[in-house]
């Protein structure tokens, strides 16, 4: 079978294209956020030399796919019908930022299938990963391969698989995890649902719809507690800096680091080099801030990490 894969550069979209190539499938193309960051590109091209079966690009290269950058497509009905006339047997998204238009999803009807990395209903929308570590709901970790609706994360439910928070408690694995759940979604349920051994259902039970993440999510403040503060610095913290706030500005503080000591309801925040100290509900904090050696330490380790996970048979 031929796939049109509408992705981004992340392990989750890199480990579904390699799946289903592994499986004996191609992909016709692969369209890409034309607006995708600096950032993203670079750890794609280290992931390609260290790690290339979670890079998309040595996927590309490995199928001989093109790859296209995109914008939003329901500014480009001319694409969109190009896509429908191309013989794409069927269209896979994963980790795609933009609305597939209906025009796209009526060509293609059920075939035009979408992974989310969440257990539908719960946590729709563009954000759920981050949101489902701050409101540590890991009942609703795991992906879901689904067939795509014209209302978002909303289509029938092919198969699911829950992915619990890892042992070493590092988001990146937690989201190498997710991406080893995608692929086996797609590799081996999508080709049942497509011969007709799989039925697709539709979604049951309280359904939610996250964009972003509340305001102050990601402030450490005397509205938290010490339990509250060390899961926030020791999840999301890893991934994206936390902030304390100091004479009206806002100071970045690292996923790492953090010690804890009774609260002073006296000594005011202390802001140094490396370090800042600040009451919270019930202790004061001494954290790390963020800088570029924590930033880089974080990247190498992620590298390492996948290096080490092979593709699986």
């Amino acid at each position: 079978m031929r796939a049109l894969l509408l992705g981004s550069l992340t392990p989750l979209t890199a480990r579904t294209a390699w799946r289903w190539l592994a499986a004996g499938h191609e992909i016709g193309e692969i369209w890409l956020d034309a607006n995708t960051s600096g950032v993203w590109r670079r750890r794609d091209r280290r992931l390609r030399w260290l790690a290339p079966q979670w890079s998309l690009t040595a996927a590309a290269r490995h199928g001989k796919t093109p790859l296209r950058f995109v914008g939003p497509l329901r500014r480009d009905p001319q694409l969109v019908q190009q896509a429908c006339r191309a013989g794409f047997d069927l269209v896979i998204s994963s980790c795609f930022p933009f609305i597939v238009p209906t025009e796209l999803l009526a060509c293609f009807g059920p075939r035009a299938v979408n992974l989310h990395p969440a257990l539908l209903p719960r946590y729709r929308g563009p954000c759920p990963l981050p949101a489902i570590v701050f409101d540590e709901a890991f009942s609703a970790a795991g992906v879901t391969l689904h067939v795509m609706s014209p209302q978002l994360d909303e289509g029938e439910i092919i198969a699911q698989q829950p992915v619990a928070w890892p042992r070493d408690g590092h988001f990146r694995t937690w989201e190498a995890d997710l991406a080893e759940a995608s692929g086996a979604l797609v590799a081996e349920a999508l080709p049942l649902f497509l011969r007709g051994e799989l039925a697709a259902t539709p979604q049951a039970g309280a359904a939610s719809y996250v964009r972003r993440l509340p305001p102050r999510a990601l402030v450490l403040d005397e509205s938290i507690d010490v339990r509250r503060a060390r899961w926030l610095v020791g999840s999301l913290g890893r991934i994206m800096p936390l902030t304390v706030e100091h004479a009206g500005q806002q100071i970045a503080i690292a996923g790492a680091g953090c010690a804890s000591q009774p609260r002073s309801n006296s000594t005011p925040i202390r802001v140094g080099w490396r370090r800042v100290e600040v009451d919270i509900a019930d202790a004061r904090l001494s954290l790390r801030r963020w800088d570029r050696v924590i930033r880089r330490t974080e990247r190498l380790r992620e590298l390492v990490a996948l290096a080490r996970r092979p593709l699986a048979a």
